[in-house]
Formats: C-alpha cells, sequence, structure tokens
C-alpha cells in the first residue's frame, strides 16, 4: 500500500487522527485534546502544533508533531526557538515501512525551514525505534526523566508510569555562555555538550557571585496527569529553601512526578544541588538552547516504585545518563517516600 506523508490542514484530517488515536490508544492518551478534532486544528493552524501525518488514501495510519514546548500552559515561558518532536504513533502494520522516519524527516524539514533553534525528540525509553531515529538526525541524548507520563499501554506496563529520554538536536549554532557545573554532575554535563558540539565557558559554582536579586520562579501542575513542574526564571540567593518548599508541597500535595528547570548560568543554582539531592531529587541532565540559556534538570517522584528493566537505552551516552538518573534513584527512594521537613532560619 502507498503511503503519503502529508501535513495536518483540514478538519476532516483532524477527525480522522482523532479516530485514529483512538484505535490506537483508546482514551489513554495523556493528550485528551487529541480526541477532539477542533481543537487538533484550532493548534495547527495558530502553530502551537504542527502535526503530520502518514496516510493510506484518506486513513491515517501515522502521526508526529513539531510542539512548542509546553504551549498549554499560558503561564510558561519556553524558548521560542525550540520545538519538541512528539506524539508519534504508528499503526504495527506500518512500523517496518520507514513510516516514523518519513514522519519525523517532514517535521525536521519544517521546522528548519522556520528557523527553529533546535528540537528536542521526547521517546518513551521502551521506544528504542524512536531513540535510533533521534541519533540518525543528529541527536544528542540530554535528559532523561523516570516515570513521568502515565502509562498508555495494557500488559506488563499497565499501571505504570513511562519514562522518557529526551534527544536533542542542533538547527543552529548558540552564542558561547558561561554556565556553571555542579561538581557531583560536572563529569555528565561536559560529556552532554561535547556531544552537541557546544562551545561554552565553564566555571566552578564557588566561582560565582555570592549576593543577588531574590529567586523568581513559577510552580505548574496538572491534577489529572499528577505531574508538576518548578521553573526557575530567576535563580537567587534563596533558590535552594524556594525550591525545596514548592517541591515537598507539590509531592504532598499527590504530584507523583516534579521537574525542576533551573537557569545553569547561575552559580546558585549549582550551589544548591548537593542539598537537594539530599531531600530527594535526582539528576535529570539539561536541556540546552532556552532564551534565558541552559536549564539544568532535576526530578523527585513520590511512592512510585519503577522497573530499571523498562529504562532502556541505545547510545553510550544515554547509558550514562540513565546509569546517574537510576543510581540517585536508588539513593533517593527512601527519602521521597517521608521527605524530610525544611530548618526555616530567621
Amino acid at each position: 500500500m502507498n503511503v503519503r506523508i502529508a501535513p495536518l490542514e483540514t478538519w476532516d484530517q483532524a477527525d480522522a487522527l482523532s479516530r485514529f488515536v483512538y484505535e490506537s490508544r483508546g482514551l489513554t492518551h495523556h493528550r485528551s485534546w487529541l480526541y477532539d478534532p477542533e481543537t487538533v486544528l484550532e493548534h495547527n493552524r495558530n502553530g502551537r502544533v504542527r502535526s503530520f501525518l502518514a496516510l493510506v488514501s484518506d486513513r491515517v495510519v501515522g502521526h508526529v508533531a513539531a510542539i512548542q514546548p509546553h504551549f498549554e500552559d499560558k503561564a510558561s515561558r519556553a524558548a521560542a526557538g525550540n520545538r519538541i518532536i512528539g506524539l508519534d504513533m504508528v499503526h504495527p502494520d506500518f512500523e517496518a515501512a520507514s513510516v516514523r522516519a518519513q514522519l519525523a524527516s517532514a517535521a525536521y524539514g519544517w521546522c528548519m525551514q522556520r528557523g527553529s533553534t533546535g528540537l528536542l525528540m521526547v521517546s518513551p525509553t521502551e521506544e528504542v525505534a524512536s531513540q535510533r531515529l533521534g541519533r540518525a538526525l543528529g541527536g544528542v541524548p540530554t535528559s532523561l526523566l523516570l516515570g513521568a507520563v502515565p502509562s498508555r499501554r495494557g500488559g506488563p506496563l499497565a499501571g505504570s508510569a513511562l519514562s522518557t529520554l529526551t534527544v536533542y538536536m542542533a538547527l543552529q549554532s548558540s552564542p558561547e555562555a558561561r554556565v556553571y557545573l555542579p561538581r557531583a554532575d560536572r563529569d555528565l554535563y561536559e560529556a552532554i555538550y561535547e556531544g552537541l558540539n557546544e562551545d561554552r565557558h565553564i566555571h566552578d559554582a564557588e566561582d560565582g557571585p555570592r549576593i543577588g536579586p531574590a529567586t523568581d520562579l513559577k510552580v505548574h501542575f496538572d491534577p489529572a496527569g499528577e505531574v508538576g513542574r518548578i521553573q526557575v526564571l530567576r535563580a537567587g540567593p534563596d533558590l535552594t529553601e524556594r525550591v525545596l518548599e514548592r517541591f515537598q508541597w507539590l509531592l504532598g500535595g499527590r504530584i507523583r512526578h516534579v521537574t525542576i528547570e533551573a537557569p545553569l548560568s547561575s552559580p546558585f543554582t549549582a550551589r544548591a544541588v548537593r542539598t537537594w539531592k539530599g531531600h530527594g531529587m535526582i539528576f535529570g541532565g539539561l536541556l540546552p538552547g532556552h532564551e534565558r540559556g541552559d536549564v539544568a534538570v532535576f526530578q523527585g517522584l513520590r511512592d512510585q516504585d519503577l522497573d530499571p528493566a523498562l529504562v532502556r537505552v541505545v547510545d553510550p551516552l544515554a547509558g550514562k545518563l540513565r546509569d546517574r538518573v537510576l543510581g540517585d534513584w536508588q539513593a533517593a527512594r527512601d527519602l521521597l517516600r517521608a521527605p524530610a521537613p525544611l530548618k526555616r532560619t530567621g
């Protein structure tokens, strides 16, 4: 059967995509707007999402999208230049026909034409085919989140949460920037930068200033998905305590996975790492190319058992990233089940 790749442009195509998602995943997909053709079409028309379809006649047999990061969160300040390549689904009958690669190439080309600075390909770690595709497109693994996505599968994965690996593809060179790296994970940060072939002025956390404006951060959470995010917009001398307070508030409120994003351009981020890990935070990697510079990623989980065997990677650098993340997870499990109270001063 002849498969053609086309951008989503009509209501009928949006309706066909919604039916394909339902047939593939039932009503279990974590992006519920995919089941509403009107919303799918609206997101595509306003540029928040750009969907590409694999079609056999008018039947959808595959999908991928170039997504504006955190577009569903109106308060978010995501970098305008980065796009996420995700929401990839291919009918099992067409997995062997290079359909996934054709879809990703179409999205990649669209992002190049629009002048995007970089692409983030986010793949569940059980799907090694997506990881190989990201590497084939020149991507570098930069972050790994454990149990960050609710399970959408039955069988052995039913009831478990999926871990995701992010592979970053730079489409434009980033300007050289100063970054402060924590001593505990400096080797892995440097390995990621080497893979990206990006120049950074690397400094030790103790080299930077000790005073500055107070921390500015935003907290986002999704009660339905039980996931939260702490987005540090400006790191100040009070960063350690401010983030810990919000981190424990989210976990105490039955949020099962929390992501922390903090600027590597600030020495206060690097200095906070030791204390954060002592309260159950886990290394997650980094996200390059944000409008405010590179972002360190940390994470925390609440009362969640994971099967490390399901965290599969196919790249040596991704293997180092997995080992560091799982090592932190092993050390943090007991702390996360009973977060230590903050010591208040002043």
